[in-house]
């Protein structure tokens, strides 16, 4: 495997982890609020609205005065990741509000019924009944931030898009573009595999 495929490859996860792990930390809160509808949902609601609206190359551009001011530059590997994370956040806050609506009613009647706060409500019924939802939504929500960003190669991020276009399309050498294609390809299996079996994985102990 050669440097600049192996380099690509390691922007690419970059610009996978961190998104992540923010749309895991900021989407979860944001989901239970929409699904609350409390004092701060219409406000949530109004972000992921606008933020999944707006075209995504718009979007990165739109972003990048914002990008400046945190990074000092808004080329490079970790700028590339904000416009990512605001994506990737308002994606799975829509999973986590799905989800949440999709629990048994049941359950909601016993926590309430249990006088419970809203936090508790969240933290100890939506999410343990919701686990396996809020997983396959989390998966479904990575694949759609590898899709993004192998757009990044615009704002220097690199990436395995972005190999593929340099190396591939602007080269007229096809071989490269379908290599970069079939890594994507095995990355999305993979992530999708792993997600499904650890979704199976809590359902098998949710029922024992």
């Amino acid at each position: 495997m050669d440097y600049e495929l192996m380099q690509a490859l390691r922007e690419t996860i970059i610009m996978i982890l961190i998104p992540t792990l923010v749309s895991i930390i900021f989407g979860l809160p944001i989901g239970a609020c929409i699904y609350l509808k409390n004092s701060l949902s219409i406000f949530c609601n109004i972000y992921v609205n606008v933020v999944r609206s707006v075209p995504y190359l718009l979007f990165v551009i739109i972003l990048i005065p914002l990008t400046r001011l945190l990074f000092s530059t808004a080329f490079g590997v970790l700028p590339a990741t904000l416009p990512l994370c605001f994506v990737g956040v308002a994606t799975f806050s829509r999973f986590v509000e799905q989800s949440f609506g999709d629990v048994n009613k049941g359950v909601i009647e016993l926590a309430e019924s249990m006088k419970v706060s809203k936090y508790q409500l969240v933290r100890y019924f939506l999410i343990v009944e919701a686990r396996q939802s809020l997983v396959l939504g989390l998966t479904s929500t990575i694949i759609s931030i590898i899709s993004y960003s192998t757009v990044m190669g615009i704002v220097g991020a690199g990436g395995i898009g972005d190999y593929a276009i340099r190396y591939g399309y602007y080269e007229f050498n096809m071989q490269v573009v379908y290599k970069a294609i079939i890594y994507i390809v095995i990355l999305v299996f993979i992530i999708q595999i792993v997600g499904k079996k650890i979704s199976e994985l809590l359902d098998k102990k949710g029922s024992r």
